[in-house]
């Protein structure tokens, strides 16, 4: 059985463009009819039931190719957010270094020489040993 739509109803359900209907309409290869000045296609039920069980499972896909192109999306900002903390996570460490290497050499040139003798607070002290220690960090 055929159902009678219009050009536009029938590029959908046919999936070609609306010249494309127009062109088989010239060709008669679509049954056509002209009414109150508008063109109506012939279509048959079965190719509209066939078209809408393909939009439903293009629909599907449609949602799939979404749903991993968000997933792709967030892996690359994920990425670059590691990227960025490990670089955050370099400098802290080179800072914290340049800043160790710095107190050391402000100690050794208070203290005059360098030191023998750490202590449970990891300082170093030469010669005066308990006294500085003890002036420094009082028990």
């Amino acid at each position: 059985m055929q159902r009678l739509v219009t050009t536009s109803e029938a590029s959908e359900i046919l999936g070609i463009s609306l010249q494309g209907i127009h062109y088989r309409i010239r060709r008669n290869q679509l049954k056509s009819e002209k009414k109150d000045g508008k063109l109506f296609v012939y279509i048959d039920e079965e190719t509209i039931k066939n078209s809408l069980k393909n939009d439903k499972q293009n629909s599907q896909e449609n949602v799939f190719e979404r749903v991993i192109q968000s997933k792709d999306e967030q892996i690359e900002i994920l990425k670059k957010s590691i990227k960025w903390m490990k670089n955050q996570h370099f400098m802290e460490i080179k800072r914290l270094e340049k800043n160790q290497k710095r107190t050391q050499k402000e100690r050794r040139d208070v203290f005059g020489t360098k030191c023998n003798y750490t202590d449970h607070h990891g300082c170093c002290f030469d010669g005066m040993g308990d006294l500085l220690r003890d002036l420094f960090y009082p028990a």
